[in-house]
Parts: C-alpha cells; sequence; structure tokens
C-alpha cells in the first residue's frame, strides 16, 4: 500500500478504452490494460473503474469527484502486482481520446490520495464499501469473498452461521486486503443491509469467541480469591435439567451392568458347583 502512495504522488490519473485499429502511441496503456485483464481482482477493479467514474470520464463531473469513483480508483490502485497502477500510469503521449480522459478523471488525484491513506493498520474505519472494493481489487481476496457469499447464505438471511461460514470468515480474515472488512462502517449506500449482517455476523459468529475471552479475563490471578460463593452459581449452572437426566440415565445404565455381571457371576458359580457334584458323584460310584 505505501508503494500505491509514494507512486500517486507524481501520477496523473488516466482512463482509456481500448478500440481496435488504435495508433501504436497507445500500445502502453494497451498492455497495462491486457495485464490487468490477466488478474481477476484487476478486472474487476477495472470494470468497477469504468462504471462507477462513467460521469467523470464524460465530463459530466469536473468539480469534484464522487464517491463511487473514487472508490473504485483505490480499489484500483490495490491490486496485486501493481497492474493497477500500471494500468493508472500508463503513457498516453499527446493527444487523442486518452490524453483527455486523463486530465477529466485527475480531478480525482487529491481525494483518491487521502482516500489510500485511510487504508493504513492504525486509520480509522472506512465505508464498508470502500473495504469490499479494496478486497476485490485482489484475487485471493476476492476468491476468499467469493467463498464467504456462497457458504454463508443461512447467515445473510439471519438464521444461522454454519460451520462453513466460520471458516470462510476464518479464511477471509487472514486475507491482508480484507483486513478493513471486520470493522467497516455502512453508510446506507451498500446494496445489501449492511448493518443487520454486521449485527448477525457479530451475534452469531464471533458470539462465544468473545464470551470464552471474557469468561478468560475475569478470572481472578490467584486460585486463593476463588471464593465459595463464586463456586455455588457455577455448579448449579453445571447440573442443568438435562443434565441431571443423563444422570439418571448413567446410574440406570450402571446398574443394569452391575446386576448383569453378578448374574454372570452366579452363572459361572453354580456351573462350578455342578461340576464338582457331577466329580464327585462319578468318583464315589467308581469305587
Amino acid at each position: 500500500m505505501n508503494v500505491c502512495v509514494l507512486g500517486l504522488s507524481h501520477i496523473i490519473l488516466i482512463a482509456m478504452v481500448v478500440v481496435p485499429g488504435i495508433s501504436n502511441d497507445l500500445q502502453s496503456c494497451q498492455a497495462a490494460q491486457l495485464r490487468c485483464h490477466a488478474r481477476s481482482g484487476c478486472l474487476m477493479a477495472l470494470s468497477n473503474f469504468f462504471l462507477h467514474c462513467q460521469a467523470v470520464i464524460k465530463g459530466d463531473t469536473k468539480a469534484s469527484c464522487p464517491t463511487e469513483c473514487k472508490h473504485a480508483l483505490v480499489s484500483l490502485l490495490s491490486t496485486e502486482d501493481n497492474a493497477g497502477v500500471a494500468f493508472i500510469n500508463c503513457d498516453c503521449h499527446k493527444g487523442g481520446v486518452c490524453s483527455e480522459r486523463k486530465e477529466r478523471v485527475a480531478v480525482c488525484q487529491n481525494e483518491v490520495l487521502e482516500s489510500i491513506n485511510v487504508l493504513r493498520e492504525d486509520a480509522q474505519p472506512v465505508s464498508c464499501n470502500l473495504a469490499r472494493g479494496v478486497c476485490e481489487a485482489d484475487t485471493s481476496c476476492l476468491a476468499a469473498l467469493q467463498y464467504y457469499y456462497d457458504h454463508c447464505s443461512r447467515l445473510f438471511s439471519g438464521v444461522r452461521c454454519t460451520a462453513r461460514c466460520r471458516n470462510s470468515l476464518e479464511i477471509l480474515s487472514r486475507q491482508p486486503h480484507a483486513s478493513k472488512l471486520r470493522t467497516c462502517k455502512c453508510d446506507g449506500t451498500e446494496d445489501y443491509d449492511c448493518e443487520a449482517l454486521k449485527v448477525n455476523t457479530e451475534a452469531m459468529c464471533f458470539h462465544n469467541k468473545r464470551k470464552i475471552r471474557n469468561d478468560i479475563n475475569s478470572i481472578p490471578d490467584s486460585g486463593d480469591d476463588l471464593s465459595k460463593e463464586s463456586d455455588e452459581p457455577y455448579n448449579k449452572k453445571k447440573m442443568t435439567a438435562r443434565d441431571k437426566k443423563k444422570a439418571k440415565r448413567r446410574k440406570r445404565r450402571n446398574r443394569a451392568l452391575t446386576n448383569l455381571k453378578k448374574a454372570q457371576r452366579d452363572k459361572k458359580l453354580k456351573e462350578k458347583k455342578s461340576t464338582q457334584r457331577k466329580t464327585q458323584k462319578s468318583s464315589s460310584t467308581k469305587s
């Protein structure tokens, strides 16, 4: 991310569409765009750039940069191998449609620089749209995000967080470009119920982990500080109605096993006595 910040200080932002039959002076931009197309994350960021920056590219917005366009540019600068940066920095030479679009998109330069700075680890939370766009711009993070979409449909509906959904969240959390997703802010511009999803995720997927962590932190350092009063509620809570039923079943099973073993011992003892009597009778008959 620091490379993007340093590189952008002398960048002139550009946008171009490759058209068959263009002149040779656009080959550098054409090569940069083809390089971006070869990476699914960069391709996603480039598609979002042309979609959300359309008004800027056409010249409809000259004074300010729309938020959607700013986020799209930040995502494009976040792609792996600097493929997006190479596209933004490609050489248009002089004149033509490419240079004209470069000048129009330059209105976003200062705001994009500010947005790049908020992606640092120590920066404040960013909007969820921006956090998602940055993740989508990285091929590995995009794949993890798609895996999350595929396995968390019940979470989106507010039903439950399945084991596969929790696993997909673990995979997503290990992606460097997904670091802002967990703490992102909902601003109401999302195409889904952002607030409900965040609440469901925290409650259904992370609640148990937080509870265990809080319980561990509440344990005193010394075992001598544990009083009988603190033990009693724990023991009462431990023996629930379900636990009592299990204990009764255990007692019945143990009693049945004990009776079975006793019956087997009695049977063996009777067989032994019967064998001894037969032996005594046979010996007395011979004598």
